[in-house]
């Protein structure tokens, strides 16, 4: 999403660099040695844009939608409990981060887009092997944001995400519009979505 922004000039004068890592998730921050090397890679980047002056960490929809699930399964416990596990690696995130003395923001996980059914096209082996349902992934995302935006507040940094304009009231589930029409996608629609994100970016930089 937000490499979409920045391609379509939509946030000029603002530019944006992203650094993508596949499968990247907050519980897997607590692991400098796993196997995505997600943390080191994160630290890399910074290194080589230190003339940016803005940090945004967008991890949670792999977490959500797969691993707090995949790791209940294995250890016999609650998702729900091992959100903490996460926003404990967002929080080593953070405290890598504060030294560089950059604005910090952390951005919600979006809102589950694979229905009750479906074959999500990527990853799809992976994340086939946990029985979790659309709503049961709603309802985890949402938690899952109320303690990252605590962190947030614990560290005193900005907090985004676009759930309240993305959430169909009736249903309590992402609202279809913002759904890829054309594959099954856990990624929200960049062009029905961009101008949300945008408008909540130029609300605090």
């Amino acid at each position: 999403m937000f490499e979409y922004i920045n391609d379509h000039n939509l946030i000029l004068p603002h530019l944006i660099n992203v650094k993508v890592v596949g499968g990247a998730t907050a519980y897997g921050l607590n692991n400098r040695s796993s196997s995505s090397q997600t943390l080191n890679k994160f630290l890399i980047e910074l290194n080589r844009f230190k003339t940016y002056n803005t940090t945004i960490i967008q991890l949670g929809e792999v977490d959500c939608a797969y691993i707090l699930w995949k790791k209940a399964q294995d250890y016999n416990n609650s998702a729900y409990d091992n959100i903490y596990i996460s926003i404990k690696g967002y929080e080593l995130l953070i405290k890598e981060l504060l030294p560089y003395n950059k604005r910090i923001i952390l951005s919600g996980a979006i809102l589950p887009t694979v229905k009750d059914g479906q074959k999500n096209s990527s990853e799809v082996a992976l994340r086939d092997t946990v029985s979790t349902n659309q709503r049961e992934r709603t309802n985890l995302t949402l938690k899952f944001n109320e303690q990252l935006k605590l962190l947030a507040i614990k560290y005193k940094l900005e907090y985004i995400d676009i759930t309240e304009e993305t959430i169909n009231q009736n249903t309590g589930l992402v609202d279809d519009k913002f759904i890829i029409k054309d594959k099954v996608d856990h990624h929200q629609s960049q062009e029905n979505t961009s101008m949300i994100w945008v408008s909540k970016l130029k609300n605090i930089i």
